[in-house]
């Protein structure tokens, strides 16, 4: 590839920034035009990471040029006035190392597969082991580094550049390193790995391949910048290049100044400013403004990093003020919420959604809809009249089905995704309908809502179990709960004291925390990790259900997300997307309720009557109904035999199943549900 031209790829392609959750503000990645060059001007105050956040974009850039096979490009210039040399490779190098450390535990997560000492020995000395530990084996520590690296039994210390062996929590904080220092980092810069080591030994972990990166100091006087630039450009060694400027109280920039400088920054393909937002800019000669900025969230004397863009020339960005936080691998961004909530163009394209008739597809809503096998757009035509018949004959009397409230639970708890147990060979159009339409889609909300100790965990738990039992992931998203005690808690209803049948240790493997502790995390912050939690695979698949323990722990403790109107319809409207199962505990008395029971799917509600018996009514239901307004009643006898495990089949072919007991609910009649609101 290496007459690759890269014009050509520019036209088409997108460039990785290399920073998390910064690509979907620009919807997949920057835009450099192919036939002009880029100036990105990143400016903020004072402790806002503009550095951190400068060094990541320019070698992410330079990795995707040379991944790509373009040789032209291949230095980095780095010119700074007011951060050292030796500083700034020695963040460089910790936000690499750091960042491949992560991908490696990603790896491990997904895969199960990491082993060796490949990265602990390309970056760390491992053949002179600074202290020993007796919780660790030391063949291990020699051997398998990698893996105690993915599983935080070793951890990367960006303060002492080493790797440090983890240790019991302590409340003594003044601890030797020394006692938990194992191995020492190799080198201080990127540069001196690249000349004296093969980096191809770990190429798919560190972002900035072969990249050499030319970091300089340059003094305060912008004639000097400008003429260091001009020979670079001069030179033509370079086509990358960033330059973070501050100005001194006694050496303020003129307006010439600056324009001078931005007029030799243009001469290179892609170029960055870094300035700090008391300097006073050409802006129209930007191609595009990252504007960092810090504030204190009202009330809670909580420090909130701030990012917008405020300027782009060559691509549409999402609007709005988005939140980041500087972490060992570098900066990770997180979206605002309408960016979760947001479809693009939407209303641009509502004419021809709006005038396409209720039982006929339009080709997009044809591409999205699962039922239907191809994607091609003859094949669209063709079976256009024919699928506008079949959603009319499914939505025929002869699809409706009156369920019973036992019926529906199950179908709820147990069996959300009907159509993956019916037979693909042989389906009508009609017969797959009527399927989505009876059990509603994949990936249903559902709130639980009642009093306390009303059975709702229980429920949640027989949900958790059947999943498993399916060999499908479930995680329980615990908001600031003692894991241990769910744990205790975590039994599978349908053990009730009996010999369980199915091998519960194969179930409890698709059972999973992640616990959010108290404090001033934001929505953007809790829907990022929580997306990354689900986009990080199983070695056997991903997560198909989430279990939400406890909404009204918000209120007490997540402060901001109490706040913000928009986290719970976003949470729910990116599970939908992603067809994800959700189920929300959630108390009688949350002031969250309202909204939540508004947007679920289904919507439950728990009770005792005054002998202690539990009621539980389903007030909605998004499956298809011959009664239209119905409350599905139902009175629950034994309740710990609401879920049953047991085997099914001859002999030699004997199965296990994980059911919903229909003969432990009594129906009877329910019109309104104004006297349990009264109580």
């Amino acid at each position: 590839m290496a007459n690759f031209d890269l014009m050509d790829y520019l036209k088409y392609n997108k460039i990785e920034t290399g920073i998390y959750g910064f690509n979907k503000l620009l919807y997949g990645g920057l835009v450099i035009p192919h036939d002009e060059n880029l100036l990105i001007v990143i400016r903020g105050g004072d402790d806002t990471e503009k550095t951190v956040f400068s060094l990541q974009l320019i070698s992410s850039i330079a990795e995707t040029f040379k991944r790509v096979g373009c040789e032209k490009y291949k230095q980095i210039n780095y010119y700074s006035n007011y951060l050292g040399k030796k500083y700034l490779e020695d963040l460089l190098l910790d936000i690499l190392i750091s960042s491949a450390i992560q991908k490696l535990t990603i790896q491990n997560v997904s895969r199960n597969n990491v082993s060796g000492k490949i990265l602990s020995e390309f970056f760390f000395n491992i053949n002179r082991i600074i202290c020993t530990a007796d919780n660790l084996e030391f063949n291990e520590i020699l051997n398998n580094p990698d893996k105690m690296l993915c599983e935080e039994a070793l951890y990367y210390n960006n303060r002492t550049n080493a790797i440090h062996i983890r240790t019991k929590k302590r409340q003594d904080k003044n601890i030797s390193n020394l006692e938990n220092l194992i191995f020492n980092r190799k080198e201080d810069s990127l540069n001196e790995y690249i000349k004296n080591k093969d980096l191809r030994k770990v190429e798919d972990l560190i972002d900035t391949r072969y990249v050499k990166t030319d970091i300089e100091d340059v003094d305060y006087s912008m004639t000097s910048i400008t003429d260091k630039i001009q020979g670079l450009s001069k030179s033509k060694t370079s086509t990358l290049l960033c330059v973070n400027i501050v100005k001194r109280k006694c050496n303020s920039y003129g307006n010439n100044d600056m324009c001078s400088l931005i007029d030799e920054l243009k001469k290179f393909k892609v170029s960055i400013l870094v300035v700090r937002d008391d300097v006073d800019i050409p802006e129209e000669r930007a191609d595009m403004i990252i504007y960092l900025s810090t504030s204190n969230d009202g009330g809670f004397d909580y420090k909130l990093n701030n990012l917008s863009i405020y300027k782009s020339r060559f691509q549409s960005t999402a609007i709005g003020i988005h939140q980041y936080k500087c972490r060992d691998y570098g900066i990770e961004v997180y979206p605002s919420l309408h960016t979760y909530c947001q479809q693009r163009r939407y209303l641009q394209r509502a004419l021809v959604y709006t005038h396409s008739d209720v039982i006929s597809e339009t080709f997009q809503q044809y591409l999205n809809d699962d039922n239907f096998i191809h994607s091609d757009y003859n094949s669209y035509m063709e079976e256009k009249e024919t699928i506008s018949d079949a959603y009319l004959s499914a939505l025929s009397p002869s699809a409706y089905k009156n369920f019973s409230i036992a019926q529906v639970l199950d179908i709820v708890f147990i069996n959300p995704i009907k159509n993956k147990f019916c037979s693909e060979q042989g389906q009508t159009y009609q017969q797959k309908l009527e399927n989505d339409f009876l059990y509603g889609n994949n990936g249903g909300i559902t709130a639980i809502i009642g009093e306390p100790n009303t059975f709702k965990r229980f429920l949640t738990f027989g949900s958790a179990f059947s999943s498993a039992h399916k060999k499908e992931h479930t995680l329980f998203l615990l908001l600031n709960k003692d894991s241990r005690m769910v744990r205790r808690r975590l039994q599978c209803p349908a053990r009730n004291g009996k010999r369980c049948i199915n091998s519960c240790k194969d179930c409890y493997k698709y059972l999973h925390f992640m616990n959010i502790v108290l404090g001033c995390i934001s929505p953007e912050e809790f829907l990022y990790f929580l997306m990354q939690q689900i986009d990080t695979a199983y070695p056997d698949g991903n997560i198909k259900r989430i279990i939400i323990d406890d909404l009204q722990v918000v209120e007490y403790c997540f402060p901001l997300l109490f706040k913000d109107p928009l986290f719970i319809p976003a949470l729910i409207d990116e599970c939908r997307d992603r067809e994800i199962a959700l189920y929300i505990m959630c108390d009688k008395n949350c002031q969250m309720k309202n909204s939540l029971s508004v947007l679920a799917d289904n919507v439950i509600y728990t009770s005792r009557d005054e002998k202690g018996n539990l009621d539980l009514f389903v007030e909605r239901y998004s499956g298809y109904n011959s009664k239209p307004s119905k409350i599905f009643a139902g009175k629950v006898r034994k309740p710990e035999n609401l879920f049953e495990c047991y085997e099914k089949g001859s002999r030699d072919n004997r199965k296990t199943y994980f059911d919903f007991d229909a003969d432990q609910i009594e129906s009877f009649v329910k019109y309104t549900m104004s006297d349990y609101w009264k109580k």
